[in-house]
């Protein structure tokens, strides 16, 4: 979590994550840590954009079409 923090923005793929850490880069443990982003990705940490991609939720507000189609009726 605290490379997502550093970089709240940016998009990571798994592989670049654990070459950055030093973490090993075989097969099963990039799907551990697959499986654990997906965890953190349910539970509303993370977003993941694209397959093994993930980054930091952000809040954003929320359209103004809905807004304004709702005041246009008056």
């Amino acid at each position: 979590m605290t490379m997502f923090n550093e970089h709240p923005g940016k998009v990571f793929r798994v592989r670049d994550l654990h070459e950055h850490l030093d973490l090993p880069t075989d097969e099963p443990s990039i799907n551990v840590t697959c499986s654990r982003l997906g965890r953190l990705a349910r539970q509303g940490f993370l977003e993941q954009p694209g397959r093994v991609r993930y980054q930091k939720w952000t809040w954003r507000p929320p359209r103004a079409t809905a807004r304004v189609s709702a005041l246009s009726r008056y």
